[in-house]
């Protein structure tokens, strides 16, 4: 199990989208498409529980 401390937030989830379970994530990174290809994510629930989520796809909105 990896520790709390070892983890790096690249994103925030910001709101629900659509009705198919997707959320708009506005990317932390410095890095260019890093959240093009996850396919696991650690997510911290409003509980501080940490939730092991499935990148089902990930699409790009707007201009970047």
């Amino acid at each position: 199990m990896i520790a709390q401390a070892d983890l790096v937030t690249i994103g925030k989830i910001e709101r629900h989208f659509g009705v198919r379970g997707e959320f708009k994530v506005r990317s932390l990174s410095d890095v260019p498409g890093r959240l093009d290809n996850l396919k696991q994510v650690q997510v911290l629930a409003p509980t501080g529980e940490m939730v092991e989520k499935t990148v089902a796809h990930v699409r790009r909105a707007g201009s970047t």
